[in-house]
């Protein structure tokens, strides 16, 4: 349709600070730039600024119509990049569902751009000096005209639906999205940033269209190897795993991306709002009726595994098609769209509705909690119940070593010797007491690991190798502090030792987390210990202190002093690790760490 010509013309200059110029001037008057681009482009207003990029409504005088200029302001290569990106795919697609673009479209304009202020007062707050010429750069910006789509986007339909759009309206977008990944996929485009705000509805025909193709991705048609580096774009709440870590990007991304997008129309909520804290999956089913085997189909589309999820548009399309008649009908009685003849009826039974939906909510969510402290509970006493077993048997196989036989002796002078001639002025004497201690923390390490406890990788030997190397580490630092008294010893052995045997265990993420929380609980509870002053804590120190004790293994309440010391810990860290990850990594994950 054709409009008619504008009275007033906009200055595309970044810098410039009057862009609104007099309709019929060929250049800016305030920076001199040329006005109407191309000889046919007439930029009108600015619709919105976001990112890298400014959009403008521009009048083309050929065709006397309407049309969108985006205009990239950012000058990085990355930048330049990726908008040369976005052009060349959509001047290479012609589809009812992507903004269309004519050849030769994508042109750069020549502008005067301020240059980078060497010093306060060069320039004011609108890029120019009051007193003096600014510094000016002669540079290019890029353009892109393209189709203007009229209409919504479905996050500003959101925002009119604040609980979630109706079942059959997400049904008939899902069908058009899928007609539009059709066309992208079949020439090997990934769009890489499907989210409502870049899904637009047509106001004149309801015909869906995806926006903004400036992270959009050629697919590889060979093997990615790992030197070849893939910019990372990322849309917290629907950007599917394998992009947050810039992994291949395949065309289950979108899927993934697509089906968030879906569940947050049905239910209205952002689907970082829905993550369960400990696994990261969408917990949206209880919020909202649906078909069930749509609701199906939906979590197959956002299972954070790829070869998970399906392969193929053919694929969703054929199991969309087999449940969209039933899930048509059961959408429209589920949304209300019937309404009864009686409003007194009517709005009586939408307070009982309201008030079932209440109390379905409330023992959902009682339940839920249920069952999660108890699996926190039984996950921490197992994992604490193995480690405690595994410090006990390494201890006594230890102290035995140690105390009870001449390894521990033969090989406490053959170390000693060896640091005195790597290290001369060392002054450590090892005793023989280091071998419980390096055993202690194996039978720690692989007790945790064989419980599999918080969502563990088992990997017993470098789990075990850990312990090793951790308890020994704190050994050499009680033997250092021991002269400042019983508590400083045992306090700098505990910050050590269980810390490090954490970090390598094989939890799922956050592991200086568990780390830092580990350390800070555990060394005031040993110094509270010290405090107490229980009766073990004597023999315990003796052992631990005097270089060579004969009165060691001889003496029953130093084993068991030393035993119930090394259980007591496990216990202890046992219990650290269920805390951080049933209560802190869940509180993270809430305020969006990943």
């Amino acid at each position: 349709m054709s409009q008619p010509a504008p009275v007033s013309i906009y200055c595309i200059n970044p810098d410039c600070s009057q862009p609104c110029q007099v309709w019929g001037n060929r250049f800016c008057q305030r920076c001199g730039s040329m006005l109407q681009l191309r000889g046919r482009y007439l930029p009108l207003q600015i619709l919105g600024s976001g990112g890298f990029a400014v959009t403008y409504a521009v009048y083309d005088s050929q065709s006397r119509t309407e049309k969108v200029l985006k205009v990239l302001v950012e000058q990085a290569p990355k930048a330049r990049e990726l908008f040369e990106q976005e052009a060349a795919v959509l001047a290479r697609l012609n589809h009812p569902g992507i903004p269309k673009v004519e050849p030769g479209n994508y042109f750069e304009v020549a502008v005067e751009r301020r240059a980078i202020a060497t010093s306060q007062g060069e320039a004011n707050s609108s890029g120019f000096s009051q007193n003096a010429s600014p510094r000016t750069i002669s540079t290019t910006i890029p353009c892109l005209v393209m189709e203007k789509i009229n209409g919504q986007t479905l996050q500003s339909i959101l925002e009119e639906h604040p609980h979630g759009c109706p079942e059959t309206w997400v049904v008939n977008w899902f069908y058009q999205a899928l007609d539009i990944l059709q066309e992208l996929h079949a020439h090997q485009i990934v769009h890489r940033d499907l989210k409502p705000a870049n899904l637009m509805v047509r106001l004149e025909t309801g015909q869906l269209v995806a926006i903004d193709f400036g992270g959009a991705k050629q697919m590889h048609t060979q093997p990615v190897h790992r030197s070849i580096s893939s910019t990372r774009l990322v849309s917290p709440g629907y950007s599917p795993p394998e992009q947050v870590e810039g992994g291949d990007i395949q065309p289950s991304a979108d899927f993934y991306a697509l089906g968030r997008t879906l569940i947050h129309l049905l239910t209205g909520r952002y689907p970082v709002q829905l993550e369960d804290p400990i696994t990261g999956e969408l917990r949206w089913r209880n919020l909202v009726q649906v078909n069930p085997d749509f609701a199906d189909l939906l979590d197959r589309l956002v299972r954070a595994n790829p070869q998970r999820r399906p392969e193929s548009t053919e694929e969703v399309r054929l199991q969309l098609h087999k449940i969209a008649p039933f899930v048509a009908a059961h959408g429209r009685a589920a949304m209300g769209l019937t309404t009864p003849k009686n409003p007194v009826v009517a709005a009586l039974q939408k307070r009982i509705k309201a008030g079932k939906r209440g109390i379905v909510a409330i023992a959902t969510a009682i339940l839920q909690a249920t069952v999660w402290t108890f699996r926190a509970v039984l996950d921490t006493c197992w994992s604490t119940t193995l480690a405690t077993a595994g410090a006990g048997i390494g201890t006594a196989v230890g102290f035995f070593l140690a105390y009870g036989s001449p390894v521990g002796t033969n090989l406490a002078e053959l170390l000693s010797k060896q640091l005195v001639r790597w290290i001369p002025d060392l002054a450590l004497e090892v005793e023989p007491g280091f071998l419980m201690f390096g055993l202690a923390g194996l039978g720690t390490a692989l007790g945790l690991t064989a419980a599999g406890g918080f969502r563990q990788r088992r990997r017993g030997i470098v789990s075990g190798f850990t312990g090793i190397l951790s308890y020994l580490l704190g050994w050499v630092g009680l033997q250092f502090a021991s002269t400042q008294g019983t508590g400083t010893g045992l306090a700098v052995f505990v910050a050590i030792a269980p810390t490090l045997l954490t970090l390598g265990l094989g939890l799922p993420s956050h592991h200086l987390l568990y780390a830092l929380i580990t350390a800070v609980s555990l060394t005031p509870f040993i110094t509270s210990l010290v405090w107490l002053n229980p009766p073990f804590i004597n023999d315990l120190w003796q052992v631990f202190s005097v270089a060579f004790p004969p009165f060691a293994y001889s003496n029953g309440m130093s084993f068991w002093a030393c035993l119930l010391f090394f259980c007591l810990l496990s216990l202890a860290l046992g219990s650290c690790l269920g805390i951080s990850h049933y209560v802190f990594v869940p509180c993270l994950r809430r305020l969006g760490w990943r």
